[in-house]
């Protein structure tokens, strides 16, 4: 599923909450999470989880395909079992209980690849809050300015769509 772990760097954006957060996920959960518009952890990450604000850039990162998905918006806060079937297998509970609805403004979904270390983006890329510099460094491989997210008009050619 979308799986995050906190990361010790994470440095507030406006308004006191994440400039950016990253989740993962993997070939077999990656269908889910766009098609269901839903990030997911383990509950123990709910706290940072709380931290994703309407200021806060979102992005879905593959860790098998080294692709990046971006740049989403939350819908509502992160909170616990939003969709409790969610990634859930054999009748079980869902894996990643601790949730957060998403949309992307403007519709399309760019997948961006990473080729490592710091690849075209420019840092490793892994799961968790982002620092204020690294959401930017993210935004700019989309080519999206915050005044585009905030305006609503992601633009991008459809990579890998959520929408």
């Amino acid at each position: 599923a979308a799986s995050a772990s906190a990361s010790s760097s994470a440095s507030a954006g406006a308004g006191g909450g994440h400039a950016g957060y990253v989740f993962v996920c993997n070939r077999a959960t990656q269908g889910e999470c766009q098609r269901r518009r839903l990030f997911g952890d383990g509950a123990q990450m709910l706290r940072h989880m709380r931290g994703i604000t309407d200021a806060t850039d979102v992005f879905l990162y593959n860790f098998e395909t080294r692709a990046v998905f971006g740049v989403f918006r939350r819908v509502g806060d992160a909170a616990m079992s939003i969709e409790r079937d969610a990634w859930a297998r054999g009748g079980r509970a869902s894996r990643f209980p601790a949730q957060l609805r998403v949309t992307a403004p403007g519709g399309d979904v760019d997948a961006v690849f990473d080729n490592g270390k710091s690849g075209r983006v420019g840092f490793k890329v892994k799961a968790g809050p982002l620092a204020a510099r690294e959401a930017a460094k993210l935004r700019a491989v989309f080519g999206v300015s915050t005044t585009a997210i905030r305006g609503g008009g992601v633009g991008g050619g459809g990579g890998g769509g959520v929408g």
